[in-house]
């Protein structure tokens, strides 16, 4: 009989495929994004209404799929973080355990102030640059206007 696998490397091939499923979202959310950009330009392009109608149906197709694989993602993401919430949890109690009650209200309130638990000097954490908000694509507005608003 084969050894069972630890959990740390149980927990490494959850990643792994977890990672491996990003990537495919990734490229089939790019694939749906250049068929609409495809679709877009013959939409520009279009002048007969009827063909004008049958690419914005194939437009909303496209845009489906996204919301689809987007959808599809965030159940991937939310079971993850569901995951690491159980492990905290689990390490947390281990800790109040250990040090006791005092140690997690200095815990909890630290995070309420915004600071980093796990920080020794307790300053709070700088966002990275790619957490700006309101940052969006360079092709955002062009976005925004498509399809035109009927005339």
């Amino acid at each position: 009989m084969a050894p069972r696998p630890s959990a740390a490397a149980a927990a490494l091939a959850n990643l792994d495929e977890l990672l491996g499923r990003a990537e495919e979202a990734a490229r089939d959310m790019r694939a749906a994004e250049e068929a609409l950009e495809l679709v877009r330009g013959r939409f520009e392009y279009a002048e007969d209404p009827a063909e004008r109608d049958g690419l914005a149906a194939e437009a909303l197709d496209c845009v489906e799929r996204q919301l689809n694989l987007a959808r599809e993602r965030r159940r991937q993401l939310d079971s993850v973080e569901a995951k690491l919430w159980a492990r905290r949890n689990r390490i947390e109690r281990l800790l109040i355990h250990a040090r006791g009650s005092g140690w997690w209200r200095a815990h909890r309130n630290l995070a309420k102030r915004g600071a980093s638990p796990g920080r020794r000097d307790g300053s709070p954490e700088v966002p990275r640059s790619g957490d700006k908000l309101g940052s969006h694509s360079r092709n955002a507005d062009r976005e925004d206007q498509w399809p035109p608003a009927p005339t």
